[in-house]
This record gives C-alpha cells, structure tokens and sequence, in this order.
C-alpha cells in the first residue's frame, strides 16, 4: 500500500470513530441483527450474482493491487521501456537485458524479434493482448461497483423490518422502549450506508483507476514497438514516448538516459 492510501486509511479510522463509534453504545453499533443481514446478504447476493473464480479475482486485485501494491510509477515504467528501445536499436552501451522491465514491455519485444511477424502481425497481436487486460481490470472495477450497490439497500430493509418490530411492541403497551428500538432499527442502515462509502465503492474508484493507467501505458508501449517494427528513427520513437510525461519528468529522464549512457561509456572503455 502506498503512502497515500495509507494515510487515507487512517484517517477514515479516525473519521469513523470521531464521526460515528464516539458516543455511542457499543452493543447499539454493532447489533448482530443488523451486521449479519447487511454484512452476510451482501455476501451471499454476491455470490449469488457471480462465479467463485470472478470472486477470487476480485479478492485478488484487492489483496494485490491495492492493500499490498507495489508502487510502480510512470517515470519507471517509462524508462524501461526506453532502455528497451535503445536495445532494439542497439544503442551504444546499452547490452540486451531487458529482464526486469515490465511484463508487457518484455512480451512486446519478442513479438519483434520474431523474423516472420509483419507489422499488421505485431499490432493486431499487441491490441488483442490489451484488450484482454483491459477487459479483466474493468470487470474487476464494475463488479465492485455493483457489489456497492447492496449494502445500504440491505440497510434499508433492516431498518423497515426492525420499525416493523417496534411498531408491533407498541400495540402491546411498549411506548418506553421506541427509542432503543428506533435506534437498533436504524444501526442497519448505518451499516449500509459506511460499507458502501468507506470499502466498496473506494476499491471501485481504485480499481478504475488502476485499470485507466494501465491502458494509458499500454497505449505507449504498443504505438512504440509499432513504430520500431516500422525502422523509424530512434529518435522519433523516443521523442514519443517522452511526450507523454510532463515537462518536468521529459527532463529528469533525458538527464538521467545521459548519465546512464555516460557512466555506460565510462565502464566500456575501462
């Protein structure tokens, strides 16, 4: 998890508890009533709704690509793929290994090392193979959001069936007791409302986002191995690629590419 998600994960904890725990009965809050049908229906009407394995998924991209993600930002993913340029070109100083670039960089470059593969060969493979990602990292973000969907209206129906409850005490002489009732009642749809706001529908916004960058830079490395395929100027496809970053980040990179090579020119005369 990054820094950044860190500190908003606090910061719900303390908004949660200032905002909603602080003052308030704990046996009110967490009524079991309540927690089993917003927490188990939403369960159990997700599982109804979609496979196991879609599940799974899903877990798996919470688990992985948000709870214990390892940051990798643009800046990096963009210089590996222009190390990966200067191989293909056989830049000077610049030797074959290209083993600890991105997945999809590497699986893109041997698509270019194969004699036989034209460049309509080359794009309609790389699209096909985004395409599939990106249709896995949106799934994952709409199942979310639907996911989202269920737990205040489960809220609701907690609420109404413990009015109903109350209501029915006081046809029996039960006035003292609507408050404390009212109160149970509405602890459902307490639930409901902060599973929705405070964990899906963050994992869905995340999850959109995640899928978003991912695109974006794949869109990058298939329009610059595209245009390697082609024999254009080394230059070209790197002056593409840098646009993409802003002014600051083109900078820092071309400067650090100049040390690397110099450094790298250094070494091989030694």
């Amino acid at each position: 998890m990054n820094r950044s998600s860190l500190m908003g994960l606090v910061l719900c904890g303390v908004v949660t508890y200032f905002g909603i725990i602080s003052g308030m009965s704990i046996n009110t809050l967490f009524n079991t009533h309540a927690l089993i049908l917003v927490l188990g229906g939403t369960i159990a009407i997700s599982i109804f709704s979609y496979p196991t394995e879609k599940l799974k998924d899903v877990l798996n991209f919470v688990n992985k690509g948000f709870l214990f993600k390892r940051k990798t930002s643009d800046f990096k993913m963009i210089e590996d793929l222009l190390m990966t340029i200067k191989v293909w070109y056989g830049t000077d100083g610049f030797n074959g290994d290209i083993s600890k670039s991105h997945p999809f960089i590497r699986d893109s470059y041997r698509l270019l090392e194969e004699p036989n593969m034209t460049v309509t060969d080359v794009s309609h493979i790389l699209k096909s193979r985004k395409d599939a990602v990106k249709k896995k990292y949106f799934e994952d973000a709409k199942i979310l959001n639907n996911i989202a969907k269920y737990p205040p209206s489960l809220g609701l129906l907690g609420a109404s069936s413990g009015m109903i409850h109350m209501m029915t005490g006081l046809g029996k002489g039960g006035i003292e007791t609507i408050g404390s009732a009212m109160a149970i009642a509405l602890t459902a749809t307490l639930w409901g409302i902060f599973i929705n706001n405070f964990i899906f529908l963050p994992l869905s916004d995340s999850a959109t986002k995640a899928a978003e960058d991912e695109m974006y830079f794949r869109e990058i490395v298939c329009e610059s191995m595209i245009m390697m395929k082609c024999d254009m100027q080394e230059k070209v496809v790197t002056e593409t690629v840098v646009s993409r970053l802003m002014s600051v980040d083109r900078v820092a990179i071309k400067n650090k590419m100049m040390k690397m090579k110099e450094q790298l020119g250094l070494n091989n005369a030694a």
